[in-house]
């Protein structure tokens, strides 16, 4: 067949097949804008230009209650249907295709007037937001602002400007949206960064105080430059107007900071205790609930577990008496872990689940605070040496976040990865692979006692693999600097220290255990006690002192038999084991050995179960060989010196 020649031959570029698509789409929606249907319908134009700064499209009760300026809007909904300009998700929201919307918003975007009645309805719900926080109303809501995070955005986006007549209440909408992304576990807001700029002059005190408070509480998600000014700036602010409610969540917000990134708790505490002393002069129960369980996690991160109950149940008690179930959950988190350093695990999973589902209650499960208790939920699998579960907690998470959407969270599933990755046997890339992700999460904001949980877990690295002077200066690094401030922390390095075992010689160690002992006691940890019975019982045995070693071994068998602790329950019977066969009780070691090897799988210890299989052997054999020897004595003579040889 005869073809008229192509000036281009016979290939087409890529930009050209992109070119003649989008010009062919172009055309399409042309000929769809200038069909009868949608002549007939200014309304539905005008719809349709709302329609394209609107990723997540409306529901047909947004459309109603938004009051847009449309005649008749589920008319022109139906418009915009028929000339398949627009469609309906499996949700029943009406929405453009990308494509669509890109076109609409380059060639007919939609005026302020047209978007302000948007931004009205999504100030009205974020206000509701803000007046539910907490309860049970508070679900519905969260809902609704999840399923419009990205209209909120880009409606927000184009009210803040200086030609905005309405400028302080777009800026309030910011701030207000900022803080339910926040806390439904979306991050903080891109839009922050541009309020700085625009707020008022001369100064609405009221408005940047609130602006300087969000900030602070972003603080892990959008790191702060000048943060001692900015606290200045928000202290002289309060100096303008009344508003004691808002001062209290200022005086949190930077306790917050105080404790998690100055690493000063004497502070962090000054400022909690101004928040509570705030929020019940003006009668703010909410705010009093956030301050103790602020109170309650510092104490608790300085190891004060007893001070920190004490304040996790009078706020428990208090989100009882207002209603306010995130509170109320915050606070069984505090306790629930807490009950978890304790050593009191069964009561630990009990609190974590009762704050998981109190979370669900007001609408926020599957958000940061969700997430962040079953982080600690693994934690308690971990200690208890289960780490199947673990990991596969841990898994969930990073299933569900990224280190976009939540850094933080997603660096400190990481941290708990390479941590257990030690533990295992993991290789040394796969530990470090987990351990730069973290801590390039860490490096950016600047969150040092994070960065310091780094560097015990690589200490515990090279202490694992050889490298002892690494690893003690590291250790002793990390104590000096997290004494009284991050008790976990302080503990995670002595037991390392006080494990004499795992360094060779006793000599330089040994005083370790008794330290690690005296620490234990005063925070009253039942894991680290016992723990110390253990490796005093290594002291003792090292000395060539049986006796004493013996019985520390029974007492720390007892306290992990409680605790439930796999690992360390048959570290103690593989010890008692080899006392027994040293004693020339070879039944009793070996049910010993047997008890301590499904313990050792259970712990994903397989060097440990290959070394009770190769004692069970040779005992096996010892036996084997006792039977014969009566029967021939010549015979059982040579299987002996073979054996022995072997």
């Amino acid at each position: 067949m005869f073809k008229h020649p192509n000036p281009l031959g016979n290939r087409k570029n890529s930009l050209s097949q992109g070119y003649d698509k989008k010009s062919s789409l172009d055309a399409s929606i042309t000929v769809s804008l200038s069909s009868p249907r949608m002549k007939c319908s200014p309304g539905a134009k005008n719809l349709l230009s709302i329609m394209s700064i609107l990723p997540d499209g409306l529901s047909d009760a947004e459309l109603l209650q938004s009051k847009l300026a449309i005649e008749d809007i589920l008319a022109c909904k139906a418009v915009l249907l028929g000339t398949s300009l627009a469609y309906t998700d499996n949700k029943s929201r009406l929405k453009c295709l990308a494509p669509i919307r890109e076109y609409v918003k380059q060639f007919y975007p939609p005026p302020i007037a047209l978007i302000q009645p948007l931004t009205v309805h999504y100030h009205a719900l974020l206000t509701l937001h803000q007046t539910y926080y907490g309860t049970h109303q508070m679900g519905e809501i969260v809902n609704q602002a999840v399923l419009n995070l990205g209209n909120l955005h880009q409606v927000l986006q184009r009210t803040l400007h200086r030609e905005n007549s309405c400028l302080a209440d777009a800026i309030k909408c910011a701030i207000s949206f900022s803080g339910c992304s926040r806390i439904g576990g979306h991050g903080a807001t891109v839009l922050l960064d541009s309020i700085p700029a625009l707020l008022p002059r001369p100064s609405n005190h009221q408005l940047e105080a609130l602006f300087i408070t969000e900030v602070f509480f972003s603080i892990f998600y959008r790191p702060i430059s000048n943060p001692d000014i900015l606290i200045d700036q928000g202290m002289l602010h309060f100096n303008h107007f009344n508003d004691l409610s808002l001062e209290a969540k200022f005086h949190l917000a930077v306790g917050h900071y105080h404790r998690a990134l100055k690493n000063d708790p004497s502070t962090a505490l000054r400022f909690f205790t101004k928040a509570f002393s705030l929020a019940e002069s003006c009668g703010d129960g909410n705010r009093q609930i956030e301050a103790l369980a602020s109170m309650a996690k510092l104490a608790y991160h300085t190891g004060k577990y007893f001070v920190a109950l004490t304040h996790a149940r009078l706020a428990q008690r208090l989100g009882k008496l207002h209603a306010n179930l995130y509170g109320e959950a915050q606070a069984l988190w505090i306790e629930g872990m807490c009950c978890r350093d304790i050593g009191d695990y069964k009561d630990a999973i009990s609190q974590l689940h009762r704050s998981k589902d109190a979370l669900g209650l007001c609408g926020v499960a599957g958000g940061h605070s969700h997430h962040l208790t079953m982080v600690d939920e693994a934690q308690v699998h971990l200690l208890k040496s289960e780490y199947v579960e673990a990991r596969s907690i841990l898994s969930e998470i990073v299933r569900a976040i990224s280190p976009q959407r939540d850094p933080n969270l997603y660096a400190h599933s990481m941290l708990n990865f390479a941590e257990i990755g030690v533990r295992v046997g993991d290789s040394k890339s796969d530990v470090l692979r987990h351990l730069d992700a973290a801590k390039m999460v860490f490096q950016a904001t600047k969150d040092i006692q994070s960065l310091m949980a780094c560097d015990t877990i690589l200490a515990d690295l090279h202490l694992r693999d050889g490298d002892l002077a690494a690893a003690k200066m590291l250790f002793r690094l990390c104590i000096r600097s997290m004494s009284g401030i991050y008790n976990e922390c302080v503990s995670f390095c002595m037991e390392r220290l006080a494990d004499v075992t795992r360094w060779g010689s006793t000599q330089s160690i040994a005083p370790w255990a008794v330290v690690y002992l005296a620490h234990a006691r005063k925070s009253q940890e039942k894991l680290a006690v016992n723990n110390a019975f253990l490796f005093l019982g290594d002291v003792f045995l090292s000395e060539a002192d049986e006796e004493t070693a013996h019985s520390l071994f029974v007492v720390a068998l007892e306290g992990f038999t409680a605790l439930d602790v796999h690992r360390s329950r048959a570290q103690c019977m593989t010890r008692l084991g080899d006392l027994a066969n040293k004693r020339g009780d070879i039944s009793d070691a070996m049910e010993f050995w047997k008890a301590a090897r499904p313990l050792f799988e259970r712990s994903l210890q397989g060097m440990e179960v290959t070394r009770i299989d190769s004692r069970l052997s040779r005992q096996f054999k010892e036996l084997t060989i006792d039977k014969r020897a009566k029967a021939d004595p010549v015979k059982d003579l040579s299987e002996r010196m073979r054996v022995t040889s072997d």
